[in-house]
């Protein structure tokens, strides 16, 4: 049977958070069973006591013990120490630590001091860290972006075309689309989607080209910024770029992708989770299914060891007499 002490943390400043989440220890020592002959060493055969006699109470010895717990939201909680018949010390320490691991109280109480009341511990003030809002937001020097090329008639495309999207940051100046430098050029995989990261920048005019089709296809802006995803209607009744039958598996499209994310992966099921061929074990890099990976090991051990003395004898023939010779 256990013993359970309530208790909660007070703050000693009235103008200070209640200490939630807190770290609370309380150390004292413990009476348990003393190891005898009969429990170390399995050859040794405990003798039952005869009929009518009184059995001995196993000998005890006292040992450090420690329990712990956190506050919740108003600062209280609720400690599970031994049975109160086992504690053979006369007091209980209490050691209080912040969420960040800074000691803030520690408190000593007797065991009477404890049956009479709810354990009250006063705690000093949580240094909080103030952190400063910058006036103006960094943002991150490139975006990700996603995006599809579809047909107007809902025909299959041919994998791989390539999808350049071009961009102006200049106010009032027209776009010129071939002749700048493109923002992303990227590949449409087997499904038509593509995805690459773009310059974080404020546009004021953008605009696409995918290749075997002629002329420009409009890109959404959204407050200056490329919206994503960018969807690409083209009209698959034009001819497109042929591709030849001895092209390699980049340019025909059957190798997914490098470096997908989460949101590829879901966009295009057929092209990062589709196990190619059957009567197979499942291809891990093709397609790519592997986000992050990552190596970690660890020892667990279930037992305790015994260890026990043991003295091997001696088997050695014995040695022969010296032989006499006359």
């Amino acid at each position: 049977m256990t013993w359970k002490i309530n208790g909660r943390l007070k703050a000693k400043t009235d103008t200070s958070a209640a200490p939630a989440q807190c770290r609370i220890e309380a150390l004292f020592d413990q009476t348990v069973a003393a190891a005898t002959p009969e429990d170390t060493d399995p050859d040794i055969v405990k003798d039952k006591p005869k009929r009518g006699a009184k059995e001995t109470p196993p000998e005890t010895v006292p040992v450090a013990g420690r329990a712990s717990t956190r506050s919740d939201a108003a600062g209280a909680f609720i400690l599970e120490l031994p049975g109160r018949e086992h504690i053979a010390s006369k007091t209980v320490r209490f050691i209080v630590a912040a969420p960040s691991g800074q000691t803030i109280a520690r408190h000593e109480l007797t065991l009477e001091q404890i049956d009479k009341d709810t354990v009250t511990i006063a705690v000093d003030a949580v240094d909080v860290i103030a952190l400063d809002t910058p006036a103006t937001p960094v943002k991150p020097k490139n975006v990700r972006l996603t995006g599809r090329v579809i047909d107007r008639g809902g025909k299959p495309l041919p994998p791989s075309l390539q999808v350049l999207i071009f961009g102006t940051t200049v106010v009032g100046r027209a776009l010129t689309v071939g002749k700048d430098a493109p923002l992303l050029a990227v590949r449409t995989d087997a499904s038509g989607y593509f995805f690459g990261d773009a310059p974080n920048e404020t546009y004021t005019a953008a605009a696409a080209v995918v290749s075997g089709y002629e002329g420009e296809l409009a890109v959404r802006l959204r407050d200056g910024a490329i919206d994503s995803p960018v969807l690409l209607v083209i009209d698959a009744s034009e001819t497109p770029l042929p591709i030849k039958a001895d092209d390699c598996d980049c340019t025909t499209g059957k190798t997914p992708p490098r470096t997908p994310g989460h949101t590829e992966i879901e966009n295009a099921p057929d092209t990062y989770s589709t196990d190619l061929g059957t009567g197979r074990c499942v291809q891990f890099n093709t397609p790519n299914r592997s986000i992050e990976e990552f190596s970690f090991y660890t020892v667990v051990r279930t037992t305790e060891p015994d260890i026990r003395g043991l003295t091997l004898a001696d088997n050695r023939p014995p040695t022969p007499p010296p032989t006499a010779y006359v």
